[in-house]
C-alpha cells in the first residue's frame, strides 16, 4: 500500500494498517480495525484485495462503524468470493497456502445497503500466480476475475490496465482514489 499511499499523501493523510493475512485470523485483523476506527470521528479507507474485503465485513458486522466511515476503495478485492481460493479449497494443502483468511475468501461479503459509499477498482491485466490455479474465462487481473469484484449494491465500478498487485502503483489507481474519495463519485472517463 506505500506506493498508493506516497500518490494520496498530497490530499489525505494515509495510515497504513497492516495484519497478517497468513498467521492471524480474520475476526482478529477486524477487530483491531474496529478499535482503530472507534477512535476517529471521519475516516476513508482503501483496502488492497482482502483489505476490502475484510473492510467491508467490518462495516457489515458493525453498522455503528458505517458513521465514521465515509468512503471505502475497494482494489482488486474479491468481494464476491475468490475462484483461485475456491478451487484451492479442493486441493490438498491449498487452504494452508491461503492461511488464516481462507475462509474470508471464500466467501466474501453480503450484498451492500449500507450508508458508507463503496466503489471498486478492479485491474484486467491477467498477470499474477492466480492463473496458474484458477483459469478464468473472464478479464482478470491474474489473480481475481472483474465479475468477482462486481458486488450487489455497489454502484460505483472502473477497471484499468493494471495487474493484481499493480493497481497499487497503477497512476489511474491513485487518480481514481483521490477523486472518489474527494466527490463520491469517479470521473465520467477514466484518467490517461
Amino acid at each position: 500500500m506505500r506506493p498508493l499511499a506516497r500518490s494520496l499523501k498530497n490530499h489525505y493523510e494515509p495510515h497504513i494498517f497492516t495484519y497478517s493475512s497468513v498467521f492471524h485470523p480474520s475476526y482478529h485483523t477486524k477487530c483491531r480495525l474496529v478499535e482503530l476506527l472507534d477512535k476517529t470521528q471521519a475516516a476513508y479507507i482503501v483496502g488492497h484485495s482482502l483489505g476490502g474485503v475484510l473492510a467491508m465485513q467490518t462495516l457489515c458486522e458493525h453498522p455503528h462503524l458505517q458513521e465514521h466511515v465515509k468512503r471505502l476503495v475497494c482494489l482488486g478485492s474479491p468481494l464476491k468470493g475468490s475462484r483461485v481460493v475456491q478451487k484451492l479449497a479442493t486441493v490438498r494443502g491449498g487452504p494452508r497456502l491461503v492461511g488464516q483468511s481462507f475462509n474470508t475468501l471464500h466467501v466474501g461479503c453480503s450484498p451492500w445497503d449500507g450508508k458508507t459509499e463503496v466503489a471498486v477498482i478492479a485491474g484486467n491485466k491477467p498477470q499474477g500466480l492466480g492463473k496458474l490455479f484458477a483459469p478464468f474465462a473472464e478479464e482478470n487481473d491474474g489473480t481475481v476475475g472483474i465479475s468477482e469484484t462486481k458486488l450487489e449494491g455497489v454502484v460505483h465500478h472502473r477497471i484499468v490496465p493494471a495487474s493484481h498487485s499493480g493497481l497499487l502503483w497503477c497512476p489511474n489507481t491513485a487518480q481514481l482514489t483521490a477523486h472518489f474519495l474527494k466527490s463520491g463519485c469517479f470521473p465520467t472517463q477514466t484518467p490517461p
